[in-house]
């Protein structure tokens, strides 16, 4: 009888024991499980496995853990002073690294407008002074790809139309810019002399352009950079 207690004995304390082991391993597993999400975590803050917010959305990391990069706005072709008389030419060159197509998006300065035809537009000034001195531009290129955008920002300077040197004042010396000029015929033609006195642009500077800046003098305006 004692041998049969004494095994009875035995065998709950290997009972017990089993389960106090049972209880430890469950625990040290549950312990690792929370490390294991610890790590995980850790690696969605380290940059591996989260979204950032980039340039207004959010991007998803690619698989070597970096954030895609925005378009990049390599040039931007304008004039920066123009006669209010003439539209502005706008050309942006850009490259997208995810590859994606490219949209292009202009604002401008009230009271102004611009006419967009992709990465080619056309800025058209007030018809008339006064002229916000200078036009501020704001070019947006964005990604479908990758969802990203790059921004520039130019600025036009708008001229009264008889402001034959672009100082901002219709003077005398816009006179003498049109009096030495009269007679040419070659102002559409590339030329290192520019036909600063062709007003109206008519390729020629006859008596229509002094007509321009006679209407002009005495006004004050905005002066090219």
């Amino acid at each position: 009888m004692c041998r049969t207690a004494f095994a009875s004995v035995v065998f709950a304390v290997v009972l017990l024991s089993g389960c106090l082991r049972s209880g430890f391993d469950t625990t040290h597993a549950a312990s690792h499980a929370d490390d294991a999400r610890g790590d995980g975590g850790d690696a969605g803050r380290d940059g591996r496995a989260d979204t950032v917010d980039a340039a207004g959305g959010d991007a998803t990391l690619d698989g070597a853990g970096e954030a895609p990069h925005p378009p990049t706005i390599d040039e931007v072709a304008f004039a920066p002073c123009a006669s209010e008389r003439f539209d502005v030419p706008i050309t942006v060159t850009a490259s997208d690294p995810a590859g994606g197509a490219l949209t292009y998006d202009f604002s401008a300065s009230a009271g102004s407008f611009v006419d967009i035809a992709g990465p080619a537009a056309t800025f058209k000034p007030a018809a008339s002074a006064p002229h916000p001195c200078p036009y501020e531009l704001s070019i947006v290129v964005t990604s479908a790809a990758s969802g990203l955008s790059a921004t520039a920002e130019i600025e036009v300077h708008v001229t009264a139309e008889g402001d034959f040197n672009g100082d901002g004042d219709g003077d005398g010396a816009d006179y003498t810019i049109w009096s030495d000029s009269f007679g040419r015929s070659d102002c559409c033609e590339p030329q290192a002399d520019p036909c600063h006195a062709d007003a109206d642009g008519s390729c020629t500077v006859d008596g229509s352009d002094y007509l321009i800046w006679q209407t002009a003098f005495g006004a004050s305006g905005c002066a090219c950079p």
